[in-house]
């Protein structure tokens, strides 16, 4: 056969095998929610730009989806669709449960980390370690053990090493403490092995590194865009085929010696009150070493990421909620010390918070089937047999059809009502649960998360611990938000560094005393930042009128209750009797009597002999002593410029003065001495 005959062979098989896979490709153009596709590779450019941000990429694509739900094209053909419509979801998950699986892929793809756990199988395999964990699962004595082991593990390890880095001022990752916390945790729990992580001088956690590795590349077999390099790879066993080979080997070593040990205990002691979950699966006869290793592995996953990946995200949606932070902190200390199963129960409040806390930043964000059969979902997506079809918590969490337009607002409340007739506001708050499938963030259907109960005690448990005593401060830069990523399990990155402060209830009462001041003067200056910021977006919104930097010139002026002109003098026509208020008096952001700030000595000429005015010329600040008036040309911003500088350096001024007494206090206390005079301290401003 010559040359030009083998090519005209080989044309007359790859046109129609071209024709076939670009059929969808060449008829779809490109939308906000459908990203652009192209012959033979799908949306594979987009797929891959994206790929350090998938799951904040497919969230934007389906927010931007009228139907909640978007199809993503691979190459030679693959698609995946992914949902966000809370009807898909209950179909995938419950309406059609029989019809879409893990799949047999998605089994070989994870089976080196996994294995036959509970998380990577189907059928009749997924029914039998169902039915027996729901048994173990469900039983009082095991709810018992769970509060006796986290109660342990808050106490005697957790708020020690929260304690010893406040009295150092020590900063921490917030998200490494909690995953010792439930490394050690869930070994606890589920095998009565203390692998001792969350110590005082947090020793190496090797294993949980091994782990973390494991998770990792395997999620990335999962994610690649070319899976035949991953097989590669391992074939050859380099690079992170490598790595995956020793981890998986160093986990199922660890998780071997660990049934070794509990199967010698129970034959030495065969009395032994089968308390951890190992000891329950072990003495109900399931011995098998492989299908035992497997469900360590799985129990591992399950009960160290989730809860401490939550916990992560939660207490830094709390250090940017203040006010929310004081509202679970008044539930918290209703309770005991060390509450019981009902107090944790009714801490109503907390579980809301929490609830909301995972509705933004989910443990799992995207999770899968494989359909069986071809089939049609609930919007009219068409979903072929063998395809990959995603439910995405992260995206539905913040879609505006299921929250409302505050969805990106963090609002325990929208989980709450009052008890009682609705009306008054006398009575208890009582939790209002979602539609699993508008919030499958513990999954859905027959195979909803069996831990949720656990995992809810877990945290409340250690949130009660924590804000008892501490006030979680993060270290870096004010506003930023930390950059959320995902493998198996949701984190932040480069972790949680935090400053633990303790609350003032478990300060001594003669720092808290000494501190008080502080704390005031710090409210003032605050309030009066407001007042400048609030003057300002009025000017900006009514088109450069006239205004003061001060509270004596009312926001009555603002909206034309005044001549645009005219000013009240500093010290003020109307006296704090004829207001009916008192000089030391707020309401909303500012002193009602007067523009100064009374703080400390500081005479009320510090603030007021200036005032800060607009032209309707401008949308430009003027400064000048004396009376308002409409006639500048110049425009001069320094007055404002060093009335918020002078702010801005008394705040600074306080930090530092009151870091001195807190430390010094502190230290004097410990060593019984008498320390500084807190009485003596003088402070003046310049």
């Amino acid at each position: 056969m010559s040359i030009i005959e083998l090519l005209a062979s080989l044309s007359l098989l790859l046109v129609p095998l071209f024709f076939y896979l670009t059929r969808n490709s060449r008829s779809r153009a490109p939308s906000k929610s459908n990203p652009k596709s192209y012959p033979l590779i799908g949306s594979s450019v987009a797929i891959f730009a994206n790929r350090n941000r998938t799951t904040q990429w497919t969230s934007d694509l389906i927010q931007s989806s009228p139907t909640a739900t978007v199809v993503l094209r691979r190459l030679l053909n693959d698609s995946r669709v992914l949902t966000g419509n809370p009807a898909n979801v209950q179909h995938i998950l419950k309406t059609k449960f029989c019809d879409y699986e893990k799949g047999s892929k998605t089994r070989q793809t994870l089976f080196d980390f996994l294995g036959n756990g509970i998380f990577n199988i189907d059928g009749d395999s997924w029914k039998f370690q169902r039915q027996v964990s729901s048994h173990e699962f469900n039983t009082k004595s095991l709810r018992k053990f769970v509060e006796t082991v986290v109660d342990t593990e808050v106490s005697q390890r957790l708020i020690p090493i929260l304690s010893t880095a406040a009295a150092n001022k020590t900063v921490l990752d917030l998200q490494d403490i909690l995953q010792r916390f439930a490394f050690d945790n869930i070994c606890k729990i589920a095998f009565g092995h203390d692998p001792a992580y969350l110590l005082p001088d947090l020793p190496e956690a090797e294993f949980a590194k091994t782990f973390d590795d494991a998770a990792k590349i395997s999620s990335e077999r999962v994610a690649t865009l070319f899976p035949f390099l991953w097989k590669i790879k391992r074939f050859l066993n380099i690079g992170s085929e490598k790595r995956l080979k020793e981890a998986c080997s160093d986990l199922r070593e660890f998780a071997r010696n660990i049934i070794k040990e509990k199967k010698q205990e129970l034959n030495n002691k065969p009395s032994l009150e089968t308390v951890d979950l190992l000891s329950r699966f072990l003495s109900s006869g399931h011995s098998d070493e492989d299908f035992v290793t497997d469900i360590v592995i799985s129990f591992i996953l399950a009960g160290r990421d989730t809860t401490s990946a939550a916990l992560t995200w939660y207490f830094w949606l709390l250090s940017q909620n203040p006010e929310i932070e004081m509202e679970i902190l008044r539930e918290i200390k209703d309770k005991s010390e060390s509450p019981v199963y009902d107090e944790v129960k009714d801490m109503v409040y907390t579980h809301a918070s929490l609830c909301e806390s995972m509705r933004l930043y989910p443990p799992v964000p995207i999770d899968g089937k494989v359909a069986l059969r071809d089939d049609v979902l609930p919007d009219g997506t068409v979903i072929n047999k063998g395809m990959r079809v995603s439910y995405h918590p992260y995206a539905m969490g913040r879609a505006e059809m299921l929250w409302g337009q505050d969805r990106e607002e963090f609002k325990p409340d929208r989980w709450l009502q009052r008890a009682g007739d609705g009306v008054s506001n006398d009575g208890k708050w009582s939790f209002v649960g979602r539609d699993p499938y508008s919030y499958p963030v513990f999954q859905a259907g027959p195979r909803i998360c069996l831990g949720k109960d656990m995992a809810f005690l877990q945290m409340k448990r250690v949130v009660a611990g924590i804000l008892r005593r501490f006030k979680v401060v993060p270290a870096a830069e004010d506003g930023v938000e930390p950059v959320f990523v995902s493998f198996a399990t949701s984190k932040m990155e480069g972790g949680f560094p935090v400053r633990e402060v303790l609350s003032d209830d478990e300060k001594p009462a003669c720092v808290k005393s000494s501190l008080s001041g502080y704390e005031d003067e710090k409210l003032l200056i605050s309030q009066h930042l407001k007042v400048v910021e609030r003057k300002l977006h009025q000017f900006a919104s009514h088109g450069g009128l006239p205004f003061m930097a001060n509270s004596d010139y009312s926001e009555e002026a603002a909206h034309g209750g005044l001549n645009a002109g005219e000013s009240l003098d500093h010290e003020g026509s109307q006296t704090a009797e004829q207001t009916g208020e008192d000089d030391s008096s707020m309401q909303g952001d500012s002193p009602v009597s007067n523009g100064s700030l009374p703080a400390h000595g500081m005479s009320s000429a510090s603030f007021g002999k200036h005032h800060v005015v607009a032209t309707n010329e401008s949308n430009h600040l003027i400064s000048y002593g004396g009376k308002s008036s409409k006639q500048h040309k110049e425009i001069d911003l320094v007055v404002l410029e060093n009335e918020i500088s002078d702010l801005n350096g008394r705040m600074e001024a306080l930090e530092f003065d009151r870091n001195f007494l807190e430390e010094h206090a502190f230290n004097s206390l410990q060593s019984g001495k008498e320390g500084p005079q807190f009485g003596a301290f003088i402070y003046i401003y310049i």
